[in-house]
């Protein structure tokens, strides 16, 4: 399977707000505790205004039983997307 170039790069923000903390049937309230963030932290993260640091991709590896490198490379395109990735993703464009 190959992965479609035209494709905006998705932050890691959109994954955590529609994917991963619903799985996990806990409220935003308790993802904060269990990761040791302030709510307004997380809250820019799943609103997908600030990157997932290396610290936060740590935490959210132990919390969801995954890689810290996961949440790296999912935040790398957001933070160092090539110009013509960005021109074309809505999320890009200010």
């Amino acid at each position: 399977m190959s992965r479609n170039p035209n494709r905006c790069p998705t932050h890691p923000g959109e994954l955590l707000r529609e994917d991963a903390i619903p799985a996990t049937g806990k409220s935003k309230s308790e993802i904060e505790r269990m990761l040791g963030l302030s709510r307004q932290h997380l809250h820019d993260v799943l609103a997908e205004r600030k990157p997932v640091s290396s610290e936060v991709a740590v935490r959210l590896a132990k919390l969801f039983g995954n890689a810290p490198l996961v949440w790296i490379r999912m935040q790398g395109p957001m933070t160092h997307g090539t110009p013509p990735a960005k021109s074309m993703c809505r999320r890009f464009q200010h």
